[in-house]
């Protein structure tokens, strides 16, 4: 004997809407909170076609139990069972076809058996249908509380590193993380901060760079000349630049007074992959020099003791070194920044694979937003930029500190990743590894892209 279907009863058609339109929001949220710990409201919008596609999947098998109208029969369950497996595999087929969204089969299953459960509740309580709806309040209650407290509490969880030197390109990120920005557009960021280049009112982190942060700020250059020379090294590409113009300054020893006095001579820097190098090369191919023959370029010789020894007789100096040279009457060779050369400086570098992961494209979003407001700030606010270089590195804070400043002017106000400065990169390290690359493969702006169409950009300036 089949017992009676609770849809048949009087109150069915509104019970039905009732609880599909429940269990609906149930089949979304839940797994959207256990995969990316959000609520729907805040989901990434590229995983949008991820979430249409569950909702569709259960509309369809709400449609399937209302047409079919099953009893608490095993034939009726059992029929159920199948609808339920079979929308979810056409769901799962149709994620397929999207290579731009990785699968998860963990929340096509979590979805699907939340459906199952909802499709067969009303139908073994019957009558009893208080008991369901206190089940479903329940499911919705924990998943909107504990996505609101994930989005207020810690937020999104960011591993960030800065590369090895403290340059002024990095004091607009220094202004984000100070000024409280990362916890503004919702992230929690962890932060490795480099050794103190002598004094410093902010102190590095203890311990080495992690070796595979989320997030690192670093030269683009430097990163692309390992990827075509070293094996293992992993395919990063730039979401944002943040120093796209060659700035540095060329200080020589007494007695030096111009680059040609340089043919010939050893010039320091930090290595051949680092920035400092990349300058090195470009001066070499600018002066028509063999960058081995016509000249010595050091690694590990770039700082000033290493001038002041004679152990190299001119040097690629950063901030630091440059401040204090200049101040005790070293000649200036060349200001880098009259060139007009692009380079691929300090830019926000994430592994490739890292961004396809579920819920990366909005987390890297959030972190350009914070960023770029950062770059506002610095620009907008002269007396924090100031402030805030004198904390990160004392030389910057002096009376050189205004000199310093306006080398910033450079950054761009719409921090794109450095296109010339790449396609300037693999000239200048050419080799048969590098032409198996194109530009586009070092870098990808659409994250850029949708922040500028958006106004976002333009509102910071405003």
């Amino acid at each position: 004997m089949t017992l009676q279907n609770p849809e048949t009863t009087s109150a069915g058609p509104l019970f039905g809407t009732v609880w599909h339109t429940l269990s609906l929001a149930i089949v979304l949220a839940v797994p959207a909170y256990v995969e990316w710990g959000e609520s729907l409201a805040t989901l990434p919008v590229g995983w949008m076609p991820h979430v249409v596609a569950m909702g569709s999947a259960y509309l369809a098998l709400a449609t399937f139990v209302v047409l079919m109208s099953p009893g608490r029969t095993l034939r009726g369950l059992l029929d159920i069972v199948a609808a339920t497996v079979s929308v979810y595999g056409a769901a799962l087929v149709l994620l397929s076809a999207r290579p731009d969204i990785p699968v998860s089969r963990q929340v096509v299953a979590l979805s699907m058996s939340l459906a199952l459960f909802l499709a067969l509740l009303p139908i073994v309580l019957q009558r009893r249908r208080a008991y369901g709806f206190v089940i479903q309040v329940v499911l919705i209650l924990a998943v909107a509380v504990s996505g609101a407290w994930n989005q207020t509490s810690s937020g999104i969880h960011l591993e960030v590193a800065f590369g090895d030197s403290r340059s002024l390109s990095k004091v607009p990120f220094v202004i984000t993380y100070e000024q409280g920005l990362f916890e503004k557009y919702g992230l929690d960021v962890e932060l490795w901060i480099p050794p103190e280049e002598g004094e410093s009112g902010i102190a590095a982190s203890q311990g080495g760079r992690p070796a595979h942060p989320d997030i690192l700020v670093d030269g683009h250059s430097p990163l692309i000349y390992r990827m075509v020379t070293e094996a293992n090294f992993p395919a990063m590409i730039s979401l944002a630049g943040g120093d796209c113009l060659t700035r540095t300054h060329i200080i020589g020893r007494p007695g030096l007074e111009r680059l040609e006095d340089l043919k010939g001579k050893r010039l320091g820097i930090n290595r051949q992959r680092s920035t400092t190098g990349y300058v090195a090369r470009l001066l070499a191919r600018r002066m028509g020099w063999d960058p081995i023959l016509d000249i010595s370029i050091l690694e590990f010789g770039r700082d000033a003791d290493s001038l002041k020894n004679r152990l190299v007789d001119a040097i690629v100096a950063n901030e630091r070194s440059f401040a204090q040279l200049q101040k005790e009457g070293y000649p200036v060779l060349a200001n880098t920044r009259d060139w007009s050369e692009p380079m691929a400086g300090n830019s926000v570098m994430v592994e490739r694979e890292w961004l396809s992961a579920p819920g990366h494209r909005d987390a890297a979003l959030r972190f350009l937003k914070a960023s770029a407001e950062g770059f506002a700030l610095f620009h907008r606010n002269p007396e924090l930029a100031r402030q805030v270089m004198a904390k990160w590195n004392r030389h910057m804070g002096d009376d050189l500190g205004e000199t310093v400043y306006d080398r910033g002017d450079s950054f761009p106000r719409k921090p794109y990743p450095c296109y010339e400065g790449v396609k300037r990169t693999m000239e200048i390290y050419d080799s048969n590894e590098m032409r198996r690359y194109t530009p586009k493969d070092f870098y990808d702006d659409s994250l850029m892209r949708e922040l500028d169409e958006s106004g976002f950009l333009d509102r910071l300036y405003k």
